[in-house]
């Protein structure tokens, strides 16, 4: 049986990949802060660690992950930054490890933070997916979706924006 680490940000995501790969027969561990994540997420959740991002500590992350063992995890849902740097900031002196990790960041933009925690997930041996594989029966059908096919000039503007 896949065991799978979800880190649930906030929004309905989260709960329903949840949800769905639970039903496919993963056991699912989930990471949830508190104040963020939808408590729903719980009926889904074979274990369920909440976060308090005032109280956080990578070590204690670090030792959560290597006792759940996931063998992959998602990290799904938003994940407001800027809520998690402002309680950060009313106890500086207790998050240093947090804080190396945003000074050490080139840019502390979503995408370069997010890489920088995949890449200490692999360190540890667990593996990084988006989760996509647990919604297959969620994704549409490739093609027409309304009663009538795209214009010759709208089909060209689907095809504009798809590229980008």
């Amino acid at each position: 049986m896949e065991r799978l680490g979800i880190a649930a940000g906030s929004g309905n995501f989260p709960v329903i990949v949840a949800q769905q790969a639970k039903k496919q027969g993963a056991k699912t561990i989930v990471f949830a802060i508190s104040g963020i994540s939808d408590k729903e997420i719980e009926k889904y959740a074979d274990k369920i660690i909440w976060i308090d991002v005032e109280h956080f500590s990578i070590q204690k992350f670090i030792l959560q992950l290597l006792m759940t063992r996931p063998s992959k995890m998602v990290l799904v849902g938003k994940f407001d930054k800027s809520f998690v740097l402002k309680r950060l900031a009313t106890h500086k002196d207790k998050h240093q490890d947090v804080q190396e990790i945003f000074s050490a960041n080139k840019d502390n933009s979503d995408y370069s933070l997010l890489e920088d925690i995949t890449k200490r997930f692999e360190k540890i041996g667990i593996k990084v997916s988006d989760g996509m594989e647990y919604l297959s029966e969620l994704r549409v059908e490739k093609g027409v979706l309304t009663k009538r096919v795209p214009t010759e000039e709208e089909q060209k503007d689907i095809e504009f924006g798809y590229e980008k």
